[in-house]
This record gives structure tokens, sequence and C-alpha cells, in this order.
């Protein structure tokens, strides 16, 4: 809705319209999702209106949800707002008075300031209960446990768990409990009702935010999330055990130790990915060799499996390359079962899709050279992803560049490098494919053409400061191709072409004032000679 707005140009912008902006600014940083220069533009124009048009105390309220999703989001030290705080608390608006607490807290938390933080999750436990917001009292219960290890005292677990907190939520309260009790098998268990529970995105990212400001064990926590609970957020992608279940080594107290020799257990993907090998597998370190698989989505579907183009003639069912496709262009690499089937089979039924499903991932999995479950492409829980520590997609490093460029804050040289590098990714963007009746693969395009597009103005701006108005200008002519009717793109381009003039003409100035001193040079050696 924000976005039309914005472009209803007959309209004047309104204080609704610009209060719309301000709270899609505030869940695009809950859901972590990227900026781009429209949004940035947006929310500017956005303030301006409000600080000029709305009541103070409407003004106030607005920014202050966006720094609370901010800090939320890990992109703020602290959150300071005594002043929302006292407002609410005399409104009796106990939702947004538990909200500020609970983002007060992750702020000190972050900060080290463990004290105060343990206060700000005591009080926002206190207003989120007498609001009935079971999830985020269960949440404040986590940053209560984290504080506590945290200053080194023995973190209680008793009230933590929550019999009306949602089940993404229990199962993350369910993970830090155990890991604070030290039972390696409770922990497993845990690990094991994450990978049967789909997160909401604003949980993720207020893991990843937890998991940053914990100096305990929130790498180990990182590590051994399953692919759905990392999402879009900074969450490490560095390969895990071979251990579906591994969730680093620790002490007594839950703190991450080194793994010893003396650990000899093997994971049951471990297990699986090394039941066609001789001998058998003795360590967690001994873990099965899989050439790497290369998944290139831009500019067309081809694979490369150890630096070996697999050629079209290799696939045996069109639908199997589809979905090699989807679970490439899906963020995480990870989708359910029914939605890549309704994909291929809108409107039929459980029966029918089951088995259609069973012979397509069969057929990829032949198609890559994968022998059972292990290996590229993993099903489980009803879910099939692709395995990260085998495979790697074009379109990940792609978006990774696009995320540096407009909210990496780098200086403009290595802006425009970056923009080069995904000018190159980009190749015409992601493939269409006839059989798209979710309508998938023409959201995901449209999609990454946007990314593409901001990324491309990005690099434009960036070029002009630094000088270099050619390249300035082949950003904004890229940008123009993929989105001619844009306005911000053909001003970008006006702009570039109009310092590329100048600089021409700079240019041709100067070329003909060295030419003339050159000649008037050869009249006076002319002249010398002569007399």
């Amino acid at each position: 809705m924000a976005r039309e707005l914005r472009g209803l140009k007959s309209m004047r912008p309104s204080v609704f319209a610009a209060t719309l902006q301000m709270d899609f600014e505030a869940a695009r940083l809950v859901i972590a999702d990227p900026e781009g220069a429209a949004d940035r533009d947006a929310t500017l124009r956005a303030k301006e209106l409000l600080a000029i048009c709305a009541p103070p105390s409407w003004m106030a309220d607005t920014s202050t949800l966006v720094e609370v999703a901010e800090c939320l989001s890990g992109g703020g030290t602290a959150w300071g707002g005594a002043r929302s705080m006292a407002r609410w608390a005399e409104r009796g608006e106990g939702a947004m008075l538990a909200l500020g607490d609970f983002a007060a807290a992750l702020g000190d938390l972050r900060r080290g300031a463990f004290r105060r933080a343990h206060i700000n999750a005591a009080e926002c436990t206190n207003h989120a209960r007498i609001a009935g917001m079971s999830d985020l009292a269960a949440l404040a219960g986590v940053v209560t446990l984290v504080v506590e290890r945290s200053l080194g005292e023995g973190a209680e677990r008793a009230g933590l768990e929550n019999a009306e907190a949602s089940a993404d939520v229990a199962a993350l309260v369910r993970l830090y409990g155990a890991v604070a009790a030290g039972d390696a098998s409770e922990r497993e268990s845990a690990l094991s009702s994450l990978e049967r529970v789909s997160p909401r995105a604003g949980l993720v990212t207020v893991l990843a935010s937890l998991c940053g400001a914990d100096r305990v064990s929130g790498s180990a926590i990182q590590r051994g999330l399953p692919m759905l609970w990392r999402g879009r957020t900074s969450i490490s992608a560095e390969p895990r055990e071979a251990d579906a279940g591994y969730l680093g080594h620790f002490d007594s107290r839950g703190s991450e130790v080194a793994p010893g020799p003396a650990d000899g257990r093997v994971g049951q993907g471990a297990a699986r990915m090394g039941a066609g090998s001789a001998g058998p597998l003795g360590s967690r370190s001994a873990k099965p060799e899989f050439p790497k698989l290369e998944v290139r989505v831009l500019g067309g579907l081809s694979l490369t499996v150890d630096g070996v183009v697999v050629p079209e003639r290799a696939w045996r069912r069109r639908h199997s390359r589809t979905l090699l496709a989807m679970l490439a262009l899906t963020p995480g690499h990870v989708i359910p079962r029914f939605e890549a089937a309704e994909c291929f089979w809108p409107n039929s039924d459980y029966g029918r899709w089951r088995e259609g499903m069973y012979t397509v991932v069969s057929s990829l999995r032949a198609t890559l050279g994968q022998v059972g479950q292990a290996g590229y492409v993993i099903g489980e829980m009803g879910r099939l992803w692709l395995n990260p520590e085998f495979v790697s997609c074009d379109i990940d490093d792609f978006e990774h560049v696009v995320r540096n460029v407009i909210g990496g804050r780098k200086p403009d040289s290595a802006v425009v490098t970056l923009c080069m590098r995904a000018e190159e990714l980009y190749r015409g963007g992601t493939l269409r494919v006839s059989e798209d009746a979710s309508g998938f693969f023409g959201r995901r395009h449209e999609e990454v053409r946007r990314q593409y597009v901001e990324t491309m103005l990005e690099g434009s701006a960036a070029a002009l400061r630094t000088g270099d108005t050619r390249q300035a200008v082949w950003f904004a002519e890229s940008a123009r191709v993929e989105d001619p009717c844009r306005e911000d793109v053909l001003s970008a381009l006006g702009r570039a072409r109009r310092a590329e003039e100048e600089r021409r003409a700079q240019e041709g100035r100067r070329d003909k004032k060295a030419s003339t001193k050159r000649r008037r040079k050869k009249d006076e050696g002319d002249t010398g000679e002569a007399a």
C-alpha cells in the first residue's frame, strides 16, 4: 500500500501515506529486507512531511516504532525512548511498553550492560503478561537467561517455558533452556523440534540479534540452527558438522568448548551420507566427500559438478529441472513439498502430488548422481532443501553483492566495483519457466530485477561522486534497459549524461587550448629561424 501511495502522482502526499511509509520501514527492518534507494527516499520524505504536518506526539510515536524495529534487528546499539515510554504508560498502552522494554533489553545486552538488560527484561515480562503477549514474555525470559549466564550466575529455567507461546517461540525457548542446562540429549530433541517448525521472519531476525549478543554460546547456536531458522538474517552460513543435530560442544554450564578426540559420535546425516563408502565412519570428523555442485539460475539454468557442465540431455524429467531451479531461487534454498507440488499440479489432492513429488525428486537426484537421501538434495519433515555444504548458487552471490551495495555503507569506489560484479552476475535476470501455476518464478524474477535496478542506481550515483561519468552512464543505461519507465531511473540517466557531456566539453576545451599553445610555440620557432 505504501508503494502504491508513492505512485499516485495526482494526489498530494498525506499524513496517512507518510505514517504508512514509516510503518512499512519498521516492517522492513524486522524482516531484514534490503533497503532500496526508492525506500530510503520515501522514508526521508515521510519524515519531512510528518515533521511539518503531524502533531509532535504523532511524529514521535511513528519515529519511535522505527527505532524499536532497528534495535530489534540489531541495527542499533541501544534504544533510549524514555519519553515515548512515559507517553505509552500515561495512555495505558501495555503492548508498546512491553515492546519498548524488550528492545531496550536487547540493546543493553549487545553493549554489555547486563544489569540494565536484566531489569528491562523483567519489566518486559511483566508488561507482556498484562497485555496478553505470551510470545514476547517468553522471549524476555530467554533474554534473562542469556544475561544470567553472561554474568556467570546460575541460570534458572523455572518459568521459562510458556504454554501459551506460539510453536516457533516455544521451540526456541526450549532450545535455550536445553543449552543452559547442558543436557546433550535435550539439545538434540530441541533441535529436532526446530526442524519441524517454520519460524516467522520477525522471530528469525530477533534470534540473529540475540545470538550476536550472546557471548557465551551464541556462535554455537548459530552454527546449529536449521536452514529455515537462518533466512535472510546475518546468521553465519558456515558449514555445519555432518550430524544434523549438532549444536557445538558445551561444558556443564553450556559454554562452547573445543571438540575433543574422545567424542566419537556419528550423526544420522553422516551415517546416511557414508552408507556406500568402504569402512566404518568412526568419528564426527569423518565426512564423506561429494563433488561441488554449482547452480546458476541467472541468465538461465546451468549446472556444473566438480567443474564439469551437466548437459541438457541429462535431464530425465522437465519437472525435476524446474524443482532444482525453484530450490535454488528460494531464499535459504528450502521449500515445503506442498509448495513445489502446487507449482506442478495446482488444485490436486494429496495422494496424487505425493507420488508425483516422489518421482520428481528421485529423478532430480539421479541427474545429479546422488544415491539415497544424503548429498545435494535433502528431504525431511515435509521439506526439501539444498545442502549448503556441497551446493552453491549464483543468486546467493548476487544478493550478497546487492546487500553490500544498498545497505553496506561502503566507500564509493568499492560500490562501483561491487556494481560491476552485480552486472556481471545478473546476465538478464532469473530464468522464467512455462509451468509456473503458482507464479513463483514470475515473482522471483521481478524481485531480482528490482534489486538489480536499485543496485545500478546506487552504482551510477557512486560513480558520479568519484568523477567516473562514463561508468555512471553505463550503470544508468543498464537500469533503464530493465525498467525504462521509472522516473528515478530516467533522472539518474539524465544526470549521468549531463555529467558526461560536461566532461567531454571540458576535455574539448583542454584539447583546444593545448593545440593553440602548440601552434603558437611552433609559430614562434619558425619566426626565430627566419630571423
